[in-house]
């Protein structure tokens, strides 16, 4: 049989990202925007030796580069999303090379900050805070960190620890002498300073004379040596650190948090304090005189670098940014345009004026700005403090509060214009947090102790009796019961109150856990939400039990919650990412595209009246974009019809998980353009809509009798809808495959497999540009099993342009020639874009040496996995993932396989450990390829490799499910086969699956022959009580059914519908949806059966995969 073009084959395949809530209903998410202020915490600078107009600066979540001094600033930071950022370092020989110290290690550009690359696995999730280059050109780096020294002797690729005679200890500082390089100097706070004479070989305590260990910053000219002190000044040696002595009387007080001393000129030395200010010294430190650089009671000054050259130009960063002296430090100049860094702790939408929003940072004050952003300005500036920790409003009212690290709480009635202090005499300098009750006549703030108002702050009693005397906490009101009100501590517990503060009770085991994220679900008081540094926590019965995580968010630490539109709760998480659920917490699904930045997401807000999004970041402003309650879902192949002996159908079905709703569906062409489409008995049109009510589901199929037509589908829909879109294939009337797969979201980079292994075996491509106005920059890469570059691809070397909704489908020989002519066997295909696009992928196998019927051509889904997501995150642990349902073994004529594959789309090597579990919950011993008998597989996976687990098909027949515990940046598909008499007539790709509480199955009794079979896997070691619900096409509750006994803690159940619901036969039931309801989250999948109705070859027996969807409770 002739191999089917892509061009006609229309299926989809969905996100398979095992983080994410994979792959049943993702929103579409906003396009984000950066959204100022235009300030930011400045960690560190660097300077180019060469050109003093190239300057770079790191915040805790960007590397920020400047061309002209500091007047203008774009992010440079490609590579590094996600990533706690502590410090930079410039090549003193080769300024184009780079070093940024982070959370994970250290990170390295050779082309002046346009990309960054990590160094070898010794250092990964390894907390650096330190980094100096070897000024004599020959590769050598050092790096400081929580455990010492390390040194890398070939440019920052691999490293090896330094640390002999260093007492242990964060190196926040390392200096090497210019003159000896083997001369280097390390700063521990809390310890002191350390010197070694042989490149770090050995170190030795350099302390005589330093008479407090507060020390923060080093600096070195010549012999001569400065460390900053905070409280006590400075210190100076004169003799390499051997000796040092005070350069302020003991009793001084003065914060001293950053130094840099002229290079040639050992008496000019530099100084920021905490007070805004940059103090110079000309004498060696024996006189001081303080300059302006940015005005302020705490605003510190984190870094100060003299420019080699032109030692007239001094260069600071701190709390207000960035500031450049060009007459050796006596006047400053802010210079902060572009440079949008803060550390965002607090964020407030003003409900009666959507485009005003307040954002409180840690280090700058509180900003407002009145046009959505474009254009901020500081307010509160008569507030000594500059370090916000909460903001609130009092809804349609003119009352805002704040509350201050050090300053305590402020109340503004005149949009931020003026602002005063509350309760100084009881709440004192620091207040935590601040809340309204359900009414909004009623304030808590929160100081050691909970204090409440009735008067709007003018007055307050405190109303702590049971709770803990502690700093940190934060508060959660009840949006019905003003009475009732929740505290989570910073390892101090959780407690509830329920007459307003009078007694308080412990609840939940919140003890030494350290409470972030901390919310009332709006919509539904009994719902409560805690993110830890750990794990997320759920209550549905106001704090009496909970549960860890919901389906989507394992390995997610939650930092903030916020209420969105159609019942939805927004969670942002110190990973960068914004997530959101519909179902009271039970499921969660990220948004597409991920922030720009990646970093920690520490605030969150919607605004009802126009769909805006803002997240504040941890070093990265506020990002902003849009969302609404549409659920926008691409198929991204679609055809239909006839051409001689072969035929076409795609079958359209989609389920509402949710509330009621509509959707449109849009068929268009390959160039964009509308397309009709007949669906069931309608006329042909391009535009499609029905409604769907809550669990109603829907069948929609083409006739395959027009001529054939070909493009791709998107569905807007509710929240709670997704669906699969079913490609038939037939030839001389017998349909030969169906592939269902279910729908995908937009992306930007992909990862695909690529399998050539078999004789006429290739894998075809579909993709759609989701932009509305902009062409797409497309790139495909093909690269082998060691992720090897062999080929490149621009999209217009295909086709002359991939405007907005355009759609390219291919095969990938046809993209990539060099598979064929290498003889290329298996691979990697990426793709990356500069706009949104979706994308689909189908392994087809179709002998050419054989016709039918002594074979059989197959066509089964592969995973299109989000590279974006998993390449530019930070480490999210590990978890388990389920493929519910894998089969081997042989009797009579009948052969089963299962072929488990995994893709590493992380940027370093992981391990992952698989494990096969039979029906009875216990390990299953399967034979594989290559390995023998084994119930679980150990293996490390590369940076883009594939690991493939196939069964032999050999022994007798085992039926159960895989659980794959492995990192969130791995995909991967579990390939089922079925053989009878040695042909294969089919192969289903089964998706990999995070379990539900709720969820529900796709019933299509259509045809004569058809069923649903279904496995669920119990992912608890806990007993489960599980009901199934059998619900008709409309969304009526028809038959209730319960697992008796209890579902056994990881047991395995494979049925067919018709085996627990007859009812459906009887009641000629054709189609709706089966509700699995269960108190431990199971593992589901879907298969429709397709049972021949006469012998082979006059049919054939077929297996399609079909979505399982989460339910709303």
């Amino acid at each position: 049989m002739k191999r089917t073009p892509i061009s006609l084959v229309a299926s989809l395949v969905g996100l398979l990202t095992l983080a994410s809530l994979a792959p049943l209903f993702l929103y579409g998410g906003p396009g984000w925007r950066r959204g100022g202020p235009e300030t930011a915490t400045v960690r560190s600078l660097g300077v180019d030796p060469s050109n003093a107009n190239i300057v770079y600066l790191v915040t805790q979540g960007s590397v920020w580069k400047s061309t002209d001094a500091g007047a203008h600033w774009f992010p440079s930071s490609k590579d590094l999303c996600g990533f706690y950022l502590t410090q930079i370092a410039v090549d003193p020989t080769r300024p184009a090379n780079l070093y940024v110290a982070a959370g994970d290690g250290v990170f390295r550009s050779t082309d002046a900050g346009a990309s960054w690359n990590a160094s070898d696995d010794s250092l990964k999730k390894t907390y650096m805070t330190s980094v100096a280059v070897d000024p004599t050109g020959h590769d050598i780096v050092y790096a400081g960190g929580y455990y010492g020294v390390s040194k890398s002797t070939d440019g920052g690729r691999t490293w090896a620890a330094q640390n002999t005679g260093m007492e242990s200890g964060e190196v926040t500082r390392i200096v090497i002498d210019p003159a000896n390089p083997s001369r280097i100097y390390a700063l521990v706070p809390f310890t002191g300073l350390f010197r070694t004479t042989n490149g770090g070989a050995n170190w030795q305590s350099i302390n005589t004379g330093l008479t407090t260990d507060q020390v923060s910053d080093l600096a070195l000219s010549g012999t001569t040596l400065y460390v900053s002190v905070w409280s006590k000044g400075a210190f100076k040696s004169t003799d390499s650190g051997t000796s040092w002595t005070p350069l302020f009387p003991e009793s001084a007080f003065n914060h001293f948090l950053s130094i840099a001393v002229h290079p040639t000129d050992p008496n000019i030395v530099f100084a920021g304090d905490s007070n805004g200010q940059v103090q110079k010294s000309t004498d060696g430190g024996a006189h001081w005189q303080p300059f302006d650089c940015a005005p302020g009671y705490y605003h510190y000054t984190n870094s100060i670098v003299v420019h080699r050259q032109n030692p007239q130009t001094i260069y600071a960063g701190g709390d207000a940014g960035f500031a450049v002296s060009t007459d050796g430090g006596e006047h400053w100049n802010a210079r902060n345009t572009g440079l949008t860094g803060p550390e965002v702790a607090a964020l407030l939408l003003d409900d009666q004026d959507p485009l005003t929003w307040y954002v409180g940072t840690t280090h700058d004050g509180l900003w407002r700005t009145t046009d959505s952003g474009s254009v901020w300005a500081p307010v509160g500036q008569n507030i000594p403090s500059k370090s916000v920790l909460a903001i609130t409003k009092v809804p349609n009212g003119n009352a805002i509060y704040a509350s201050y690290a050090d300053s305590g709480l402020y109340k503004t009635t005149d949009r931020g214009n003026t602002w005063v202090q509350l309760g100084e005499d009881k709440l004192g300098n620091y207040v935590a947090d601040i809340a309204l009750t359900a009414t909004s006549s009623h304030l808590y703030a929160f100081n050691y102790g909970v204090y409440f108002s009735t008067d709007g702050g003018t007055t307050w009693t405190k109303k702590s009796t049971g709770l803990p005397s502690y700093p940190f906490a934060q508060m959660a009101s009840d949006p019905l019961d003003p009475q009732v009100l929740y505290v989570g501590y910073y390892e101090k517990g959780m407690f509830k109150t329920t007459n307003g503060g009078e007694t308080w009770s412990e609840i939940g085991s919140f003890n030494m856990k350290r409470i972030r994220g901390f919310a009332v679900d709006p919509w539904d008081a009994s719902v409560i939400y805690a993110g830890t540094d750990g794990d997320f926590y759920r209550s549905t019965d106001k704090g009496a039990t909970w549960y860890t995580s919901g389906a989507g968010l394992q390995g997610s630490q939650v930092y903030s919650l916020a209420a969105g539109p159609a019942k939805t709760v927004l969670a942002g998480t110190w990973q960068g990412t914004v997530f959101a659920t519909h179902d009271r917490g039970e499921t969660w699904s990220e948004f597409k595209p991920r922030l720009p930045s990646d970093t920690s997401v520490w605030a969150l807000g919607w605004n009802a009246h126009n769909g805006t999004l803002v997240a504040g970041t941890e070093g990265a402003g506020v990002f902003v974009g849009q969302y609404g309650v549409a659920n926008p879902l691409y198929f991204p192949r679609v055809a239909d019809g006839v051409a001689g002996s072969l035929k076409f159908r795609s079958t359209l079905v989609l389920v509402n998980g949710g509330d009621d709703t509509q959707a449109t569906i849009n068929f268009k062409d390959a160039t964009g353009q509308p397309m009709a489409i007949r669906l069931n008995n309608s006329t042909a049109r391009s535009v499609h809509t029905v409604n769907l009510k809550r669990r109603e589901s829907v069948s929609l199929r083409t006739p395959g009798t027009d001529p054939i037509k070909s493009g791709y589908a998107s569905v807007t829909s509710g929240p709670q809808v997704t669906g699969t879109l079913v490609f038939s294939f037939y030839a001389n009337g017998v349909c030969m495959y169906e592939s269902g797969v279910p729908a995908t979201p937009a992306m930007y980079d992909a990862s695909i497999f690529f399998d050539g292994q078999e004789p006429g075996r290739d894998v075809g491509l579909a993709v759609v540009s989701a932009s509305d106005d902009t062409d797409a920059k497309v790139t495909f890469r093909l690269l082998d099993t060691s992720f090897r570059q062999l080929a490149v691809r621009e999209i217009t070397s295909i086709i002359p342009r991939f405007g907005p909704g355009y759609q390219l489908a291919r095969y990938a020989t046809e993209i990539f020639p060099e598979i064929t002519s290498q003889e290329i066997k298996r691979g990697v295909v990426t793709l990356e874009s500069d706009q949104p696009v979706a994308a689909i992928t189908l392994r087809q196998t179709d002998a050419p040496s054989q016709a039918f019927p002594a074979e059989v051509p197959t066509m089964c889904t592969f995973p299109v996995i989000d590279r974006r997501a998993a390449e530019h995150h930070r480490w999210l642990g590990t978890d388990y993932v389920y493929f519910p349902q894998i089969a081997n073994g042989a009797q009579g004529a009948i052969k089963f396989q299962t072929t488990l594959l995994l893709l590493n789309a992380g940027r370093t090597t992981e391990q992952v450990r698989v494990e096969f579990i039979g029906a009875d919950g216990q390990p299953m011993t399967l034979p594989l390829k290559d390995l023998g008998q084994r119930s679980f597989v150990v293996v490390d996976v590369g940076r883009g490799h594939t690991v493939e687990l196939q069964t032999t098909g050999q022994g007798q027949i085992q039926a159960g499910y895989a659980r794959v515990k492995a990192p969130a940046d791995f995909g991967g598909t579990a390939v089922f086969t079925f053989w009878e008499n040695g042909i294969r007539l089919f192969e289903a790709g089964v998706p990999a699956v995070t379990p539900l509480r709720n969820q529900c199955v796709y019933l299509d009794n259509l045809e004569a022959g058809r069923d649903i079979g279904f496995a669920i896997a119990n992912a608890s070691s806990s007993a489960s009580d599980v009901t199934l619900k059998l619900f008709d096409s409309s969304g009526v509750l028809k038959v209730t059914r319960d697992i008796n006994p209890d579902f056994g803690g990881g047991s395995h159940l494979a049925k067919y519908a018709s085996e627990i619901f007859p009812e459906a036969a009887q009641q000629n039931i054709k189609t709706g949806i089966i509700a699995i309801e269960s108190k431990e989250p199971l593992a589901a999948v879907t298969l429709r059966q397709h049972g021949t109705s006469v012998p082979y070859p006059g049919d054939i027996y077929l297996l399609t995969v079909f979505p399982v969807v989460p339910l709303l409770p």
